[in-house]
C-alpha cells in the first residue's frame, strides 16, 4: 500500500507535521505561443515564491499561473471568476501580482494587460506541506511495517517532485515485495 493522503495523513497517521498551505493560481485562456511549462522557485525578483506556467490540454485547455506560498489555517478552497469580487481584495493583490511575476518568465503570455484580459478564473486551494521534509519512506512499526509506504507532504511542489519520488516508490514496493 502506498499512502499519499496529504492533509489527511494529520488523522490517518498521527502526522502533526502535516499543514495546509494556501496557494492561488490563476487560470487564462490558451495562448499559441505557451507550450511548455515553466517554474522558477527562487531569485531577485521573485524572492522565495514559486512562480509557475503549467499549460493544460484536454476538453477544456487552459493555463494555470501561479503561485504564492503562505500558511494560513482555516480557510477552505475558493473558485471566483474573473474579476474577483472586491471583498476578496487580498486574493485579487495576489492574483495580479501572479500575472506581472509570469509575464515575465513566460514571454509567449504577452503583456499583463493582455494576461488579465484572458483570465477566465481564480482558485485557493491548499495543498499539503510536511515540515521539515516530504515524508517517503515505508512504515517501520506497528500492524503496517512492511506493507505500507508513506509518499506525502509535498506542499505546492507536487508536479515538480513527483517524477522522483514516484521512482523512489516503486523500489520500495520491489524492495518489499521481495522481503
Amino acid at each position: 500500500m502506498v499512502s499519499c493522503c496529504g492533509l489527511g495523513a494529520r488523522e490517518l497517521v498521527g502526522d502533526e507535521n502535516v499543514v495546509p498551505v494556501e496557494g492561488i493560481v490563476v487560470h487564462v485562456k490558451p495562448a499559441n505561443d505557451v507550450r511548455s511549462i515553466t517554474l522558477a522557485h527562487t531569485g531577485k525578483i521573485f524572492g522565495r515564491r514559486p512562480v509557475y506556467v503549467v499549460p493544460r490540454g484536454g476538453p477544456n485547455p487552459d493555463i494555470v499561473l501561479g503561485g504564492t506560498l503562505g500558511e494560513r489555517r482555516g480557510g477552505y478552497p475558493r473558485h471566483f471568476p474573473w474579476p474577483v469580487p472586491e471583498e476578496e481584495w487580498r486574493i485579487r493583490g495576489d492574483a495580479e501580482r501572479i500575472v506581472r511575476m509570469c509575464s515575465e518568465i513566460e514571454p509567449g503570455l504577452g503583456s499583463p494587460s493582455t494576461i488579465v484580459s484572458n483570465i477566465t478564473s481564480v482558485s485557493v486551494g491548499y495543498r499539503p506541506r510536511r515540515v521539515p521534509s516530504v515524508r517517503l519512506e515505508p512504515q517501520y512499526g506497528g500492524p503496517l511495517a512492511g506493507r505500507l509506504i508513506h509518499n506525502y507532504g509535498h506542499g505546492g511542489g507536487g508536479i515538480t517532485l513527483s517524477w522522483g519520488c514516484a521512482r523512489e516508490v516503486s523500489k520500495w514496493v520491489e524492495w518489499l515485495a521481495h522481503s
